[in-house]
């Protein structure tokens, strides 16, 4: 199973609409909380108010910025380690054909299985049962390895078809974790967090001028709201706009039905 975080019940596709409309929620509530304000303290304007509010903002963007580079590098992981491992499955398939009959064939139609069961573990939410036999197929692959050994086999061939298998085996390892490393939700939240108390005092801000410009906090709550709508998308390995592309594994497929 993916590892499954408290936003996560939120689907991609409604993130956005749900931040702006927070966003401008925190706003308005700020408004009249600085219109409330305003008429307590008799005050017009405070440039304290206006320093907070630009160093909220500044941190929000800090922040922002920190979360696109940690959730677009487990992104970038991912979608290396596809490319690795249809090369890893790719070489071990090469290799496999010098092996005596009949491993050779059994090995090679258990690699095509573990290329077909492996493509749709992208868009997949449950894992479970494609890892489990990843893993069955793996161990069948290495039964077949420790029973030539017991036979004598020991060729240099032979060798870098072991030494293949076990970088694919390897890479599986890797890309399971890979799935698994998301943006703690913690993060998630106290940015979430930090963006609406942001937009509370820029709507307090306005209240305390007692005036607002709708335009321009319609697109600032825009932008953060594309913004986090990105780093949520980039984090979620099986939904949503920005899923890892398996054309290496499909290209590998293709040519393995050959």
């Amino acid at each position: 199973m993916l590892t499954i975080q408290p936003l996560d019940i939120i689907p991609v596709w409604l993130v956005f609409p749900v931040t702006v409309a927070l966003g401008l929620l925190a706003a308005e509530i700020g408004f009249r909380i600085g219109g409330w304000w305003k008429e307590r303290t008799h005050t017009d304007k405070d440039s304290s108010v206006s320093a907070m509010m630009g160093a909220s903002l500044a941190l929000l963007a800090f922040l922002l910025a920190f979360l696109i580079g940690a959730a677009g590098d487990r992104y970038n992981a991912r979608r290396l380690l596809v490319v690795e491992d249809a090369n890893a499955i790719g070489t071990t398939e090469l290799r496999a054909r010098y092996l005596p009959e009949p491993y050779s064939t059994a090995s090679r139609a258990l690699l095509k299985e573990y290329v077909n069961i492996r493509i749709p573990s992208a868009t997949n939410a449950d894992l479970t049962k494609i890892v489990a036999r990843s893993e069955e197929i793996q161990d069948q692959l290495w039964q077949s390895v420790v029973e030539l050994v017991n036979q004598g086999q020991n060729s240099q061939v032979f060798a870098l078809y072991v030494d293949a298998l076990n970088h694919m085996i390897d890479v599986h390892g890797e890309r399971n974790a890979a799935v698994h490393s998301r943006v703690a939700p913690t993060v998630l939240l106290g940015v979430y967090l930090v963006s609406l108390l942001g937009m509370m005092l820029v709507g307090f801000n306005s209240g305390i001028e007692g005036r607002r410009n709708w335009i321009a906090l319609v697109v600032l709550v825009l932008m953060f709201a594309a913004v986090l709508t990105l780093i949520i998308d980039l984090d979620r390995p099986a939904e949503g706009f920005l899923v890892v592309s398996q054309q290496p594994m499909l290209d590998l497929q293709k040519h393995l039905s050959r």
